[in-house]
Protein backbone atom coordinates (compact mmCIF):
# COMPACT_ATOMS: atom_id res chain seq x y z
CA UNK A 1 0.00 0.00 0.00
CA UNK A 2 1.93 3.49 -1.41
CA UNK A 3 2.34 5.79 2.02
CA UNK A 4 0.29 9.09 1.80
CA UNK A 5 1.91 12.08 1.38
CA UNK A 6 2.64 14.17 4.74
CA UNK A 7 0.17 17.63 4.85
CA UNK A 8 2.61 19.92 4.11
CA UNK A 9 3.25 18.14 0.52
CA UNK A 10 -0.25 17.70 -0.03
CA UNK A 11 -0.89 21.35 0.61
CA UNK A 12 1.74 22.14 -1.65
CA UNK A 13 0.66 19.77 -4.41
CA UNK A 14 -2.94 21.35 -4.21
CA UNK A 15 -1.88 24.83 -3.82
CA UNK A 16 -3.87 27.11 -6.52
CA UNK A 17 -5.42 24.33 -8.24
CA UNK A 18 -9.14 24.69 -9.71
CA UNK A 19 -11.37 21.49 -9.41
CA UNK A 20 -10.26 20.14 -13.16
CA UNK A 21 -6.61 20.60 -12.80
CA UNK A 22 -4.48 17.11 -11.62
CA UNK A 23 -0.81 16.66 -10.15
CA UNK A 24 0.88 15.64 -12.88
CA UNK A 25 2.57 12.09 -13.08
CA UNK A 26 4.89 10.82 -10.49
CA UNK A 27 8.68 11.12 -11.98
CA UNK A 28 10.03 7.85 -13.25
CA UNK A 29 13.24 7.49 -14.43
CA UNK A 30 13.94 5.83 -17.94
CA UNK A 31 16.62 4.80 -20.44
CA UNK A 32 18.18 8.05 -22.95
CA UNK A 33 16.60 5.69 -25.62
CA UNK A 34 12.92 6.26 -24.25
CA UNK A 35 13.37 9.68 -23.61
CA UNK A 36 12.72 12.64 -25.97
CA UNK A 37 16.78 13.75 -25.77
CA UNK A 38 18.58 12.59 -28.32
CA UNK A 39 22.10 13.15 -29.20
CA UNK A 40 21.10 14.97 -32.48
CA UNK A 41 19.71 17.82 -29.87
CA UNK A 42 21.31 20.79 -28.63
CA UNK A 43 22.61 20.64 -25.18
CA UNK A 44 19.89 23.31 -23.35
CA UNK A 45 21.68 26.32 -20.85
CA UNK A 46 18.24 25.42 -18.69
CA UNK A 47 18.59 21.67 -18.68
CA UNK A 48 18.16 19.45 -15.19
CA UNK A 49 20.82 17.51 -14.17
CA UNK A 50 18.92 14.38 -15.27
CA UNK A 51 18.38 15.86 -18.58
CA UNK A 52 21.85 16.34 -19.29
CA UNK A 53 22.15 12.77 -18.37
CA UNK A 54 19.79 11.71 -21.01
CA UNK A 55 21.56 13.94 -23.64
CA UNK A 56 24.97 12.11 -21.91
CA UNK A 57 24.07 8.95 -22.53
CA UNK A 58 22.52 9.37 -25.33
CA UNK A 59 25.86 11.01 -27.69
CA UNK A 60 28.09 8.39 -26.33
CA UNK A 61 25.97 5.74 -27.25
CA UNK A 62 24.87 6.96 -31.14
CA UNK A 63 28.45 8.57 -31.87
CA UNK A 64 30.43 6.48 -30.09
CA UNK A 65 29.18 3.29 -30.39
CA UNK A 66 29.24 2.76 -26.45
CA UNK A 67 27.33 -0.33 -24.92
CA UNK A 68 23.94 1.26 -23.47
CA UNK A 69 24.83 -0.19 -19.54
CA UNK A 70 28.39 1.72 -20.10
CA UNK A 71 27.36 5.05 -21.43
CA UNK A 72 24.44 5.03 -19.03
CA UNK A 73 26.94 4.49 -16.43
CA UNK A 74 29.68 7.17 -17.33
CA UNK A 75 26.32 9.60 -17.65
CA UNK A 76 25.30 8.95 -13.93
CA UNK A 77 28.13 10.49 -12.46
CA UNK A 78 27.78 13.58 -14.18
CA UNK A 79 26.93 16.69 -11.56
CA UNK A 80 24.92 19.62 -12.12
CA UNK A 81 22.39 20.86 -14.55
CA UNK A 82 23.00 22.74 -18.28
CA UNK A 83 25.27 25.41 -17.59
CA UNK A 84 27.82 23.01 -16.58
CA UNK A 85 28.12 21.14 -19.70
CA UNK A 86 29.13 24.31 -20.94
CA UNK A 87 31.72 25.53 -18.43
CA UNK A 88 33.46 22.37 -18.41
CA UNK A 89 36.50 22.60 -20.46
CA UNK A 90 38.55 19.54 -22.54
CA UNK A 91 40.87 18.52 -19.65
CA UNK A 92 37.38 18.14 -17.55
CA UNK A 93 36.00 15.78 -19.98
CA UNK A 94 39.08 14.10 -21.13
CA UNK A 95 39.21 13.08 -17.00
CA UNK A 96 35.23 12.35 -16.81
CA UNK A 97 34.60 10.26 -19.64
CA UNK A 98 38.12 8.61 -20.50
CA UNK A 99 41.14 9.15 -23.22
CA UNK A 100 39.61 9.32 -26.54
CA UNK A 101 35.86 9.51 -25.46
CA UNK A 102 35.83 13.30 -23.70
CA UNK A 103 37.28 15.10 -26.01
CA UNK A 104 34.97 14.57 -29.24
CA UNK A 105 31.80 15.54 -26.60
CA UNK A 106 33.75 18.60 -25.49
CA UNK A 107 34.03 19.21 -28.94
CA UNK A 108 30.49 18.62 -29.82
CA UNK A 109 29.36 20.89 -26.98
CA UNK A 110 31.71 23.64 -28.59
CA UNK A 111 30.02 23.23 -31.85
CA UNK A 112 26.63 23.86 -30.71
CA UNK A 113 27.46 26.43 -28.24
CA UNK A 114 25.76 29.25 -30.43
CA UNK A 115 22.56 27.02 -31.21
CA UNK A 116 19.27 28.52 -29.65
CA UNK A 117 18.81 27.52 -25.77
CA UNK A 118 22.51 26.74 -25.26
CA UNK A 119 25.06 29.52 -24.01
CA UNK A 120 23.51 32.65 -23.39
CA UNK A 121 25.26 35.52 -25.03
CA UNK A 122 27.04 37.31 -23.19
CA UNK A 123 28.23 34.12 -21.68
CA UNK A 124 31.93 33.25 -22.21
CA UNK A 125 34.34 30.85 -20.71
CA UNK A 126 38.39 30.81 -21.24
CA UNK A 127 38.25 27.45 -22.98
CA UNK A 128 36.01 29.26 -25.36
CA UNK A 129 38.11 31.74 -27.32
CA UNK A 130 36.55 33.84 -30.50
CA UNK A 131 38.52 35.91 -32.01
CA UNK A 132 38.65 38.55 -34.88
CA UNK A 133 40.99 38.29 -38.02
CA UNK A 134 40.94 40.79 -40.83
CA UNK A 135 37.53 41.76 -42.58
CA UNK A 136 35.39 41.41 -39.50
CA UNK A 137 35.64 37.51 -40.18
CA UNK A 138 35.61 35.22 -36.87
CA UNK A 139 37.19 32.19 -36.04
CA UNK A 140 36.61 30.23 -32.73
CA UNK A 141 39.64 28.52 -31.16
CA UNK A 142 39.71 25.32 -28.49
CA UNK A 143 41.77 25.96 -25.56
CA UNK A 144 43.09 22.72 -24.96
Amino acid sequence: MPKANPPFFHRFLNRNKTSKEEAPPPYHSTSAFSSKIKAKHTPQWRWSNHQCKEWITAVLVTYLNLPLAEAEAKASQFEGFGPSLFERDHAWWEWFLGDGVGSPVFSLIFSLRDEPGALPEGITYDHYKRSQILGGVWFDEIVL
